[in-house]
């Protein structure tokens, strides 16, 4: 992570993530992100024309990062012993081991990506502040469990499949009423 601001007016954060996980063939997942801000209430223009606002800063952020949530070994073929195989002439059944979970190689990452608009305005010394949001989080390669064809012998395998795509806008506002002195 690093962070830069100018004259605490400009603000620029830039992060870089790289996780592991024995869950997939390839281990690595590379997540990137970056956030800017204004703090425009210490801008010269701000503090002459609108003194009673204590807080105004505009901001914005994108960035991604991974999901992992699979079951361990899923992208091996599990196999399984059966001892209670069918039994010629009455001798002690035959054992057997056959595949109980098809195997996939291709997992990776789910990969979530963010983006979010703030903006943040504060009122009487931030006593009273109200903080706007609109976002987009798009996640691509969801880890889903996905139904197989009958004819493959299975039911069911893990893969990356789909996407999915939330836009929101959040409204928070803080309030502090009542103040006394420890």
């Amino acid at each position: 992570r690093w962070d830069y601001s100018f004259m605490s007016k400009y603000i620029l954060t830039l992060t870089f993530r790289a996780d592991g996980s024995s869950k997939f063939v390839d281990h690595w997942g590379y997540f990137p992100g970056f956030a800017l801000g204004w703090n425009m209430h210490r801008e010269s223009f701000f503090e002459n024309n609108l003194p009673f606002l204590s807080t105004s800063k505009l901001r914005m952020s994108y960035g991604s990062n991974g999901n992992n949530r699979v079951a361990d070994f899923a992208t091996f073929a599990r196999l399984l012993q059966n001892i209670d195989g069918y039994s010629f002439n009455n001798s002690t059944p035959t054992g057997s081991i056959y595949i109980s979970q098809v195997a996939n190689p291709a997992l990776k990452w789910e990969i979530v990506n963010t983006l979010d608009v703030g903006y943040e305005i504060g009122v009487a010394e931030d006593r009273l502040k109200l903080e706007v949001d609109l976002y987009r989080k798009i996640t691509n390669d969801l880890l889903l469990c996905a139904t197989l064809p009958p004819s493959t012998g299975f039911t069911s395998a893990v893969k990356n499949i789909g996407s999915l795509k939330n836009d929101g806008l959040e409204f928070t506002l803080n309030a502090l009423v009542i103040s006394k002195p420890d």
